[in-house]
């Protein structure tokens, strides 16, 4: 497959003020969906939109840059998309096809665009000049006609008036995912309306954040419940529906295509309940971040802006063990603040970080714990 080369050139960056520039080459082996010649980036402004497959915003943000390419001529400002998981090809176009992206959809077979950029947080994109010099780099949410024309000059197309947005204008599309499941999930608000996207989450996954509970509080008569993915695709204007609304909708239309319903239990179990002993030394923790994110990795979960519940939920979730977590009595400026924090899982190493770096301990007891249980109708 031939690889196709664009010279260009890029500034050094530092706080967004552009001095030093040298020349570089974004390259790319595949366009997934047009021709491209040689002219089709020359003399051109280039909007490049870094994503990737597990990456929900990245899916969740073409939508809001489709209706923004509306609004220019090809002749003056390009836009693209790129990744580099050149092993997801089916993937990639089974994602775009429940999501299209309408501008150029280009495959970095060897990681040289990214690697030239710099990308290593997602979603990343860039505008570049005519002569291939860097503009702007940013999320894509942050994208306007306004961002445009501050930077390029381009004034966009006469825009209609947008008609008004009606209760029945929105959108909610559920689908079996046809990859394996990653439970990548994610939701914002842009012009108007709450822009959500599940790709290949389980149902399960879907129903903890519905109902903010844990994949080991949900039980069902079916073994095979939990065994497949799920595609959700929603867009809801905020005048008429809050998130709560979103999720009632959504869990009954999951309801009515899987045919189940749901009651609470109780069943006792193991459980430790979260202690303060050190308050002094827990604050030195807290994070005025509203950016809340976590990672996992094989030995630890580590949370960043996360509250004290939703750091022990998530940790439940993904530890392997039999083990459940709630908060004890404490004061709500606590357990209501956000925090930066690192949990093993490893028990007696859990238990000797939290109370010597964050000042917590845990008390073991056995008592009645609420789960969600899923009746199938197996006919």
């Amino acid at each position: 497959m031939k690889k196709i080369f664009i010279i260009l050139w890029i500034l050094v960056v530092s706080n967004k003020i552009y001095s030093q520039q040298k020349s570089y080459e974004i390259s790319f082996s595949t366009c997934l969906n047009k021709e491209i010649a040689e002219e089709t980036f020359k003399d051109k402004y280039i909007v490049l939109d870094f994503w990737q497959t597990w990456c929900a915003p990245c899916i969740a943000s073409f939508e809001d840059t489709n209706d923004l390419m509306r609004n220019y001529s090809s002749s003056e400002i390009v836009f693209a998309n790129i990744t580099n998981e050149k092993n997801k090809i089916d993937r990639i176009k089974r994602i775009l096809e429940i999501s299209p992206f309408n501008g150029y959809q280009l495959i970095d077979n060897d990681n040289y665009t990214y690697n030239q950029f710099k990308i290593h947080s997602f979603p990343t994109v860039v505008i570049l000049d005519k002569k291939g010099r860097l503009l702007w780099k940013g999320n894509p949410g942050d994208l306007s006609q306004k961002l445009i024309f501050r930077i390029t000059g381009i004034k966009s197309k006469t825009i209609k008036k947008a008609k008004s947005i009606e209760k029945n204008d929105y959108i909610l599309k559920i689908n079996n995912s046809e990859s394996e499941i990653i439970n990548s999930s994610s939701m914002s608000e842009r012009n108007d309306y709450f822009v959500l996207q599940y790709n290949s989450n389980s149902l399960h996954n879907v129903l903890v954040n519905f109902f903010k509970t844990s994949s080991k509080r949900i039980v069902s008569n079916d073994p095979n419940s939990n065994s497949f993915g799920i595609d959700i695709l929603g867009k809801f204007p905020t005048r008429y529906y809050s998130k709560k609304d979103i999720n009632e909708l959504i869990l009954n239309k999951l309801k009515d295509k899987y045919k189940f319903t749901y009651t609470t239990i109780k069943e006792n179990e193991n459980i430790y309940i979260v202690e303060v002993q050190n308050e002094k030394l827990l604050k030195e923790f807290e994070t005025n971040d509203s950016h809340a994110s976590c990672g996992i990795a094989k030995k630890s979960i580590s949370f960043h802006g996360y509250s004290l519940e939703n750091i022990f939920l998530d940790f439940e979730n993904a530890d392997a063990s039999d083990n459940y977590y709630r908060l004890g009595e404490m004061a709500s400026e606590i357990s209501q603040k956000t925090y930066d924090m690192t949990l093993y899982f490893d028990k007696e190493k859990l238990k000797s970080k939290l109370k010597k770096n964050y000042g917590l301990i845990l008390k073991e007891k056995k008592e009645p714990v609420s789960k969600l249980k899923l009746v199938f109708n197996k006919k």
